[in-house]
């Protein structure tokens, strides 16, 4: 956006050390950071979580417990539905399904990207930094919630964009992502993600949010069919009249 580096590098020095500060000052605040470095060692108290997610992937192994097959869901991992869902994928459908969840992440976040890229070469600034803002949105929040889940980041509250429960949280999403509806393989994703979800946990998507969700989708790629379909429609050449 034009924005000097400097300035970003400067702002982001200064929020870095305030939190430090903050860390630093308060016992249990820095408590809860470094317990992710050893949570066995207080693995009843602080550590109770984390280490009831390293369980349940360690449960799940290559090709997973099976489908509805978790134990740590029921009501051994705290958050099972929301901050943790990771894990629980990871127990019911092992390295596989939790590198399939990656990966579709990845590459969502990668397509929003590119969206953005041409967006800009077409000198639609505004709509290209809104796409990557979306990517580093959606690509920043997955990123930490997996890394708290796998225990290389501490424990915070952010949820699994597009799976974690939660009907405003993904149908905010939802809505970020049909502003692009008219690539519809964003689209496609969003309703992999969504289906993926609904047959994982089945208290993930209350059915009232899951058909809001459905219908915003729905309308977001009719919206995309009809434009092109105008925009084709006017770039078919005339007829010509017979003299």
């Amino acid at each position: 956006a034009g924005v000097p580096i400097l300035r970003f590098i400067c702002l982001g020095l200064i929020a870095v050390a305030g939190l430090a500060f903050m860390a630093v000052a308060s016992p249990y605040r820095w408590q809860r950071l470094v317990t992710f470095l050893d949570p066995w060692a207080d693995q009843f108290s602080s550590g109770y979580q984390l280490v009831q997610s390293l369980i349940a992937f360690g449960r799940g192994e290559i090709f997973g417990e099976g489908l509805g097959s978790s134990l740590e869901k029921l009501h051994y991992l705290p958050e099972a539905h929301t901050d943790f869902l990771l894990a629980v994928i990871g127990e019911e459908f092992g390295f596989i399904g939790v590198s399939i969840v990656i990966l579709t992440f990845f590459w969502l976040v990668v397509r929003l990207f590119n969206i953005g890229r041409q967006a800009i070469a077409l000198d639609r600034v505004f709509s290209g930094l809104v796409a990557q803002g979306v990517a580093v949105w959606m690509g920043g929040q997955a990123f930490i919630n997996m890394g708290v889940n796998l225990g290389v980041l501490p424990t915070k509250g952010l949820t699994l964009p597009l799976m974690s429960y939660g009907g405003s949280g993904v149908m905010m999403n939802c809505v970020a992502l049909a502003m692009f509806s008219y690539f519809a393989k964003v689209i496609f994703m969003g309703v992999f993600l969504l289906l993926v979800t609904r047959f994982t946990d089945r208290s993930t998507i209350d059915r009232a949010s899951f058909a809001i969700c459905a219908i915003l989708i729905t309308m977001a790629w009719l919206a995309g069919e009809i434009r092109s379909f105008f925009k084709l429609r006017s770039n078919l050449p005339l007829p010509k009249k017979e003299s």
